[in-house]
C-alpha cells in the first residue's frame, strides 16, 4: 500500500501521549482537532470540522494520536472546489482530485493507541484528494471502528498510482477490535478502494454498501463507436470494494438482508458493487494471510451482494479473488502490480448464502471482456466453498449476433 502520510506535516502529531479530558464539537469549526491536546472527540449532529484545504500540503480534520476515542456524528469535509476540468460526450473529465494527502480521521504514526473510532448513524466523512481516506489507521489500534454513517471519497487521476480510500489500514497497523460498515461508503477515482485493511484486523462486517468505481459515468454508451469518443481518463479502472491484506481473526462476513418481521426491522444487508475490472472482493498479501472462523465456521462469508461489472467494452468484471497475482496497476496489501501474493488460508473456508455476480462486455475485436465468478488462486488455501446461493459469470458480445465472441467467463 503507498503510505498515505505527508511526514513534515504530521511529524509534531506522532507522539503518544496520555489521555485527556473530552472535546465536543457541537458547533461548525475550521480548526483541526487531534485527541492528544483534546483527549475523546466527539463531533455531535449538530457540529462540523470543515478545515481549510491546503493546495500543497496534507490536511487533517481529526488526528487520533494519544489513548483517546473519536465519535463523529456530524459532518467531517476535507474537500476542494471542483474534481474536473470539462467535459466530452456530455460526460465529466479532466482530475478528479488536486490536492492530496487529505483525511478525515487519521490514526497517526506513534501507536499502538488505545480508543475506538466510530462514525454514527447519519453522520458524514467527505473526502477529496489523490492518496487520501476517509478513516486511515497507519499505527496499531487497540480498539474498533464503527461506521454507521457516509463515507464519500473522491480521488485518484489519470497515469498515477495514487489511491485514496473509504477506510484504509496500513502494513504493520493491527486493529485489535472489529472494522463493522453498516453505512454506505463511495469510492470514486482511479485506483480508489472501498475498504483495504493491510495490518491485521480482528473482525470485518459489511452490513451495508460499498460502491466503487473509476469511470466518470457508470452508465456505458450503446454503441463501440459512441465508446470510442470517450476519453482515456473517463475509462479509469477504480480498485477493490473490500481488499483484505492481512489476517482478520474471526472471519469476513457481508451480511444477508434481513426482512421485517415483528420488533425486527428490515436491513439490506451487505452489497459490494464493483463497476470495472477490479474484483469487488480481494484477499492477498505480501505476508501470509490467515482469515479464520466467524461464529458459523466459515472465514469468509457472502450472505449478501456481489456485484462486479466491467459494463464498457473491453473491461473484465471479477467478482471474487482469493490469493494469486496482484492484476491490480498498484500495490496491493504491500505486494506490488504483477507480483504473487503470499499464501492466504481460509479456516473453515467460504460460504455463499447470497449472490455474486460478475459480468462484462466485448469490445469489437472481441476475446476481451473475460468474466470470473469466483478464482482461488496460487498458494491459496480454502478446504471447501459452499453455493447455496448463487455465483454468476455472464459475458456478452455487444447487441448483434455477428460481433465476435467475448473473453473466458467462468464462474469458478
Amino acid at each position: 500500500m503507498k503510505r498515505l502520510l505527508l511526514a513534515a506535516a504530521l511529524a509534531p502529531l506522532s507522539f503518544a501521549a496520555a489521555a485527556h479530558a473530552q472535546t465536543t464539537i457541537s458547533t461548525a469549526t475550521t480548526a483541526p482537532l487531534a485527541t492528544s491536546t483534546g483527549g475523546d472527540i466527539t463531533i455531535t449532529s449538530a457540529g462540523s470540522v470543515v478545515p481549510a484545504t491546503s493546495a500543497t500540503a496534507g490536511t487533517v480534520a481529526v488526528t487520533l494520536n494519544s489513548n483517546n476515542s473519536v465519535d463523529n456524528e456530524g459532518v467531517i469535509t476535507v474537500t476542494e472546489t471542483t474534481t474536473g476540468d470539462g467535459t466530452n460526450q456530455g460526460i465529466t473529465n479532466g482530475p478528479f482530485a488536486n490536492g492530496s494527502g487529505r483525511f478525515g480521521i487519521l490514526v497517526a504514526p506513534g501507536g499502538p493507541f488505545t480508543g475506538n473510532i466510530t462514525n454514527g448513524s447519519g453522520a458524514t466523512i467527505t473526502i477529496i484528494g489523490e492518496n487520501s481516506a476517509g478513516i486511515a489507521v497507519e499505527s496499531g489500534l487497540n480498539g474498533s471502528i464503527n461506521d454507521a454513517g457516509a463515507i464519500r471519497v473522491t480521488g485518484g487521476n489519470a497515469n498515477t498510482t495514487d489511491v485514496t480510500y473509504g477506510i484504509v489500514s496500513a502494513t504493520g497497523a493491527p486493529i485489535s477490535g472489529s472494522v463493522s460498515v453498516s453505512g454506505a461508503i463511495t469510492a470514486t477515482g482511479a485506483n480508489a478502494t472501498g475498504v483495504a485493511l493491510n495490518g491485521g484486523v480482528g473482525g470485518v462486517n459489511i452490513d451495508s454498501g460499498i460502491t466503487v468505481t473509476g469511470y466518470r459515468s457508470t452508465t456505458a454508451p450503446t454503441t463501440a463507436a459512441g465508446q470510442a469518443l470517450l476519453s482515456a481518463d473517463q475509462l479509469l479502472q477504480g480498485g477493490p470494494d473490500l481488499s483484505i491484506g492481512g489476517s482478520v481473526a474471526g472471519g469476513v462476513t457481508v451480511q444477508a438482508a434481513v426482512a421485517a418481521s415483528g420488533n425486527v426491522t428490515a436491513n439490506a444487508g451487505g452489497t459490494l458493487t464493483e463497476t470495472g475490472s477490479a474484483p469487488a472482493l480481494l484477499v492477498g498479501g505480501a505476508a501470509p494471510i490467515t482469515i479464520g472462523a466467524a461464529a458459523n465456521g466459515y472465514a469468509v462469508t457472502i450472505g449478501g451482494t456481489i456485484n462486479a461489472a466491467g459494463t464498457y467494452r473491453g473491461f473484465d468484471g471479477q467478482g471474487i479473488q482469493i490469493g494469486g497475482v496482484n492484476g491490480l496497476p498498484v500495490t496491493s496489501g504491500g505486494t506490488a502490480a504483477g507480483g504473487n501474493f503470499s499464501t492466504v488460508t481460509l479456516t473453515g473456508g467460504l460460504d455463499i448464502g447470497g449472490s455474486v455476480e460478475a459480468t462484462a462486455v466485448a469490445s469489437s475485436a472481441g476475446g476481451d471482456g473475460a468474466v470470473t465468478g469466483l478464482e482461488i488462486g496460487a498458494g491459496a488455501t480454502v478446504p471447501r466453498v459452499t453455493v447455496s446461493g448463487s455465483l454468476i459469470a455472464i459475458g456478452s458480445n455487444g447487441q448483434a449476433a455477428t460481433d465476435p465472441p467475448p473473453g473466458d467467463v467462468t464462474a469458478f
